[in-house]
């Protein structure tokens, strides 16, 4: 029994290890984009309308939709993804693929990333 339990407990740390989520980003912003970071990591720049691929462990997802954890550079501006004030139907993805334009919006005055399909 406990040569069952301990086999299965390194198969799902096994599989949680290799679990991966490929997102994809393309620059809309008309703009290059400097120091983009994707869920904590360095992704360096993004020229306009070009796009670059990063790979993290999991992505906040919201009903459904992926919100991944974005932070860019904009004419020396830090911009931000949105993030929701309610957690009800939070949940991590860990397994897929993302591709989203990076487009700005800006609301009272302060600009926010949005991610499109």
């Amino acid at each position: 029994m406990l040569n069952r339990t301990i086999l299965l407990a390194l198969l799902l740390n096994g599989i949680y290890a290799f679990s991966q989520v490929k997102i994809t980003l393309q620059n809309d912003t008309n703009e290059r984009i400097d120091l983009v970071q994707v869920e904590g990591i360095d992704v360096g720049s993004i020229e306009k309308d070009s796009s670059k691929s990063i790979v993290v462990k999991s992505v906040t997802n919201d009903s459904g939709h992926p919100m991944p954890n974005i932070s860019l550079l904009l004419h020396n501006e830090k911009i931000s993804t949105l993030r929701s004030p309610c957690a009800t139907f939070l949940k991590s993805m860990t397994e897929g693929n993302i591709n989203r334009k990076i487009t700005i919006m800006q609301t009272n005055g302060k600009k926010f990333i949005v991610l499109e399909n």
